[in-house]
């Protein structure tokens, strides 16, 4: 009770003006995070490990970014799994950029093409979800692959094995975009890709 009187009246005094409460225990926990962590990326992945439904939002953002500024390639499967996972501070706002709105995208575009096998498994896992998949399918075609025709053909080819309707409309759809984004010289490739050529 003596702490929270402190931070109420802390609130008040910082800078000579008014801070709300929930800013100062914000930023208590994302020193909080940062000291649990312990900035190291087994620490990361340990509590990235843990019961999801029970961690910190923020600490997750935080767990999430230490992998990728790591480079850590023990974490790409956990990182795999939280693909799904919003940044909190986006919730309600338009559509974002993947790695923006999703952290672990992002942490995986840092690690680079060492991520590429797990990230094109992600696509075609029926166990993961739609968001997951998208994102997975998004994140290899759109940033770690620069092979448009080969990508729209891997797109189209996952879509045909998919057995979810949504996820094999999604990731058509997501071939069609690049093949529309295809240079002059490489269009036929695309567009011949795509018809599963």
């Amino acid at each position: 009770m003596k702490q929270q009187a402190h931070l109420i009246f802390t609130s008040f005094m910082v800078l000579g003006g008014f801070i709300p409460y929930s800013a100062i225990v914000k930023a208590q926990g994302t020193i909080a995070c940062s000291k649990m962590l312990k900035e190291t990326p087994q620490n990361s992945l340990a509590y990235l490990k843990g019961d999801r439904s029970t961690l910190d939002s923020d600490c997750i953002e935080h767990a999430l970014r230490n992998l990728g500024d790591d480079r850590y390639l023990p974490g790409i499967s956990i990182l795999i799994q939280y693909l799904d996972f919003r940044k909190k501070s986006l919730d309600g706002d338009g559509a974002k950029p993947l790695g923006d709105a999703y952290p672990a995208a992002s942490a995986l575009a840092q690690i680079g093409e060492f991520t590429i096998p797990d990230v094109k498994a992600a696509v075609e896992n029926e166990s993961l979800n739609r968001l997951q998949r998208r994102n997975a399918a998004a994140l290899y075609a759109g940033t770690l692959s620069h092979d448009l025709p080969g990508n729209i053909r891997f797109l189209v080819l996952a879509s045909k094995n998919s057995k979810d309707a949504q996820v094999a409309l999604d990731l058509i759809d997501m071939a069609k975009e690049l093949a529309d984004r295809c240079i002059p010289n490489q269009q036929k490739q695309c567009f011949d890709a795509l018809n599963g050529n």
